[in-house]
């Protein structure tokens, strides 16, 4: 309650707004300038184009294990998660307080969330696109989201391919050193969960097939573009067979 009657009062105050820092009933945005400076804008090279096709990949594959487990997730009937991690998520909920649980949350947004926005201005920057400004909003302390803000106006679709594959390729980054320490210590809880939380937004914000704008989707459909109607009609194509293959998953295994 207090935070929220803070949180209505700061609402007003001008001198931050200016500073970039915006605040709301229930949380606060604030506003980080990384430069409207524009760099060269040029064609994807060879080895973009193969970055973007490594990251389509990687999308693909969480799209997969979607595919496989979302039922099982849903229902906790597999053995991984109702005997290995539901177990260990309840013994990290038991050994938390509100303190620690705020700090593990703002853990993760600096472990996910700016390096991953990182990544999509500086790819944005290298084939010269105009990245804006950085945003972290939060709800009631938590951190909620992290958003880039480009200037798309004359992007090609592969510029803005490549832009978006970044995030996805930091992701992955993130998800392979939290899979090494959660290796190296298995039995500490911080560092399992940590890792299935980033496996988690990995498969969420990766995949090519949501409800929601994630980049996964916005990938497929920006390289989809670069070939006109056929490539739009092969992108649904594949998104009905993905999205079939979920419907009869239950059946095939």
């Amino acid at each position: 309650m207090i935070l929220i009657i803070v949180q209505t009062v700061l609402m007003f105050s001008r001198t931050l707004r200016r500073r970039g820092i915006y605040f709301f009933v229930f949380g606060f945005a604030v506003k980080i300038n990384v430069g409207k400076g524009r760099g060269t804008p040029r064609r994807i090279s060879t080895l973009e184009k193969m970055i973007i096709a490594n990251v389509m990949f990687i999308s693909a594959t969480a799209t997969l294990f979607l595919i496989l487990f979302i039922e099982d997730i849903i229902l906790f009937r597999q053995a991984l998660f109702f005997d290995i991690i539901m177990p260990k998520f309840k013994k990290f909920i038991e050994s938390i307080d509100i303190f620690k649980l705020y700090l593990f949350a703002w853990m993760m947004a600096l472990i996910i969330g700016l390096p991953h926005e990182f990544l999509h201005v500086f790819f944005g920057r290298r084939v010269g696109m105009e990245m804006r400004s950085l945003y972290i909003v939060t709800l009631m302390g938590f951190p909620l989201l992290f958003l880039t803000e480009a200037n798309e106006e004359g992007a090609t679709n592969m510029q803005r391919a490549f832009m978006i594959s970044g995030g996805i390729l930091m992701d992955s980054i993130v998800l392979l050193a939290s899979a090494i320490l959660y290796l190296l210590y298995p039995e500490n809880i911080w560092m399992t969960a940590i890792f299935y939380v980033v496996l988690a937004y990995i498969l969420i914000n990766g995949s090519m097939i949501n409800i929601i704008k994630a980049d996964g989707v916005q990938l497929f459909f920006e390289v989809a573009k670069e070939y006109g109607d056929r490539g739009i009609a092969i992108l649904l194509c594949v998104w009905f067979i993905t999205i079939f293959l979920f419907i009869l998953r239950p059946l095939i295994i």
